[in-house]
């Protein structure tokens, strides 16, 4: 059935916008038909492929790159990034006059690839390496002179910073005293005054021209890699830099970075990596899954990521770097038994904030930003509250916990149009943040618990000029039969899916709920039931507790169902799921 049918027999007009359980609006993207027609005669496209194709490359893209992105049409010159000549200079006077090397890195996923990174390529290069990552709780986010102090009795002479360093100008000012010289890679949006460390990487620097402000620390420092290899060692005898490209792609998906350009590359070529990959840590990991399907980006975002990150959240923050850089495979599988309690763990902590934080948020309805705080909130676990919070609500979210000392630990996500980096920055400008930094989409603050009122107000008004649309597309319209593998197969096209290319939202017009279930504590079970008497199986992931609830209670209820296709893997048998993320009442 063509989808203009489909429409008409759900009694949908294709254009009108439609608010949702959730409280959105949604209504039919709109795309340019020429785009669409040219793409259908010239390459030969189906009609849908066309459509939703024309809706995510850009035109400047060639569509055959854009559908099979390539490193070597992507990858730019690392040294058009600024002060990289001087970095791989610098590390190779290291290596080869034999100093020490300290690399401090920060505890989520991004920061454990990228320190990993090093640490591979250094010691392949038999240079004496050593790493630290900072305790959340005890030493906050960055350089700290506990960690400087550290490296610096291990014999450290260089120190490298990965996904942090950017805004520690008073640690990096530190560390010189100390005798090190210091070489920042990072990618969180820098403040007016850079630190003076020897060397700055970082393409999200003011005067940096390079173009790739929208890559993870982990491209940058395979960036890094790719211009001491030059120096080093240009005929790959000693290190293949593409053999850690599923480090590459892990840090680039689970640090929720666009996935555009040389991104998209990253992650589309890391991922045959990763099905091969020779990492003690990454098979340790697939081997407690039971992970016998073919690695994709779902496993890299929902199972890895977390894992490494739970180390840093809730454990020993090392533990994500040790196990990226294990060399024995017991000491991998010890590892990830530690990585699986401190994530059961993280899991229940995070249960109880999220429902304090949530009656919380009734408090400020009025707010374009919300800012929410209490009392001994686990600082490991505010950035997930923040984005559980921010789904729920539509709006941009800071979730700050208190400790005894009355400091404030926050952590915030966005939506797409408030650069939040940007609303942190002039808050730490005008003092009333102690320190903080982060990028568009994220970003983490530290404040007195005297001055919270005064950052929300703050932030309110620093976003009083801001839209906050609380409107939505969805992209095609699809009856339950109209679902099938091969359509599946033909979306996939268009992945590698994430910040900037999202999954495809389709609507299944007038279903109804079938064998509703909770799994676990949040989540709802089901069958979506067409008018055609067939049946699709759906999850609605962090649903129990929201309006979606009135589709569970009454299995009459006739809805229009929104939310993504994909196809599971288990023990060798395929299964189409539909993701339901809202839905509409049927009139």
């Amino acid at each position: 059935m063509l989808e203009s049918d489909i429409l008409k027999a759900a009694n949908i007009e294709s254009n009108p916008q439609h608010r949702s359980l959730m409280g959105y609006m949604w209504s039919k993207a709109d795309v340019c038909d020429v785009r669409t027609q040219t793409l259908v005669q010239q390459h030969d496209f189906p009609e849908l492929l066309a459509r939703l194709a024309a809706l995510r490359c850009p035109e400047h893209i060639d569509i055959n790159h854009f559908l099979d992105p390539k490193l070597r049409y992507f990858f730019k010159d690392p040294l058009s990034m600024k002060d990289m000549e001087k970095s791989v200079n610098r590390i190779s006077k290291a290596i080869h006059q034999k100093e020490k090397v300290g690399i401090l890195g920060d505890y989520d996923v991004d920061g454990a690839c990228s320190t990993a990174l090093l640490i591979k390529y250094l010691t392949a290069h038999e240079a004496e390496t050593t790493f630290h990552i900072p305790d959340r709780i005890k030493e906050g986010y960055g350089p700290s002179r506990y960690g400087i102090d550290k490296l610096k009795a291990e014999g450290v002479k260089l120190m490298i910073t990965v996904d942090c360093g950017t805004a520690a100008v008073e640690m990096i000012d530190y560390a010189n005293t100390q005798g090190m010289d210091v070489i920042i890679i990072d990618h969180h949006l820098p403040e007016s005054a850079l630190p003076k460390a020897f060397a700055v990487v970082n393409p999200n620097r003011a005067d940096d021209e390079s173009g790739l402000g929208h890559l993870s620390a982990g491209g940058v420092t395979f960036f890094l890699l790719a211009a001491l290899q030059k120096i080093l060692d240009p005929e790959s005898k000693k290190m293949n830099i593409m053999s850690l490209l599923d480090l590459v792609a892990l840090s680039t998906m689970c640090d929720v970075v666009p996935l555009k350009d040389i991104n998209r590359a990253f992650i589309v070529q890391g991922l045959k990596v990763l099905r091969q990959s020779e990492n003690l840590g990454i098979q340790a990991l697939q081997k407690a899954f039971g992970l016998e399907e073919p690695l994709n980006v779902n496993h890299m975002g929902f199972s890895f990521g977390p894992h490494i990150n739970a180390g840093g959240r809730v454990g020993e923050p090392s533990f994500g770097t040790s196990l990226l850089t294990a060399t024995k495979q017991e000491a991998a599988d010890r590892i990830v038994k530690a990585l699986l309690k401190s994530n059961q763990a993280r899991k229940e902590i995070e249960s109880q904030i999220l429902k304090e934080a949530l009656a919380k948020a009734d408090d400020y309805t009025g707010d374009k930003i919300l800012c929410i705080s209490g009392e001994d909130w686990h600082p490991g676990v505010i950035g997930i509250i923040a984005s559980r919070v921010k789904d729920r609500t539509g709006k941009p979210t800071f979730i700050i916990g208190i400790d005894a000392q009355n400091i404030g630990k926050g952590s915030g996500r966005s939506i797409p149009g408030i650069n939040i980096g940007g609303v942190v920055q002039k808050a730490k400008e005008e003092g009333i943040l102690l320190n903080g930094g982060g990028h568009e989409m994220a970003a983490g603050l530290t404040v007195e618990k005297s001055k919270i009122d005064q950052l929300r107000q703050f932030m309110n008004e620093a976003c009083k000029t801001e839209k906050v649309s609380m409107e939505k597309y969805f992209e095609v319209t699809l009856s339950v039969p109209g679902i099938t593998l091969d359509l599946i197969n033909m979306i996939e096209k268009l992945g590698p899916f994430g910040a900037e290319n999202p999954r495809p939202f389709i609507m299944i017009p007038r279903v109804c709920a079938q064998n509703p279930r909770i799994c676990g504590e949040k989540h709802y079970g089901l069958g979506l039931k067409g008018e055609s008497g067939k049946s699709i199986d759906a999850m609605c992931f962090n649903a129990v507790g929201t309006p979606l609830d009135l589709l569970i209670s009454d299995p009459h209820k006739v809805f229009h169902a929104i939310g993504t296709i994909e196809l599971s893997e288990w023990r060798g048998k395929k299964r189409i799921k539909f993701y339901m993320k809202d839905a509409i009442l049927a009139v």
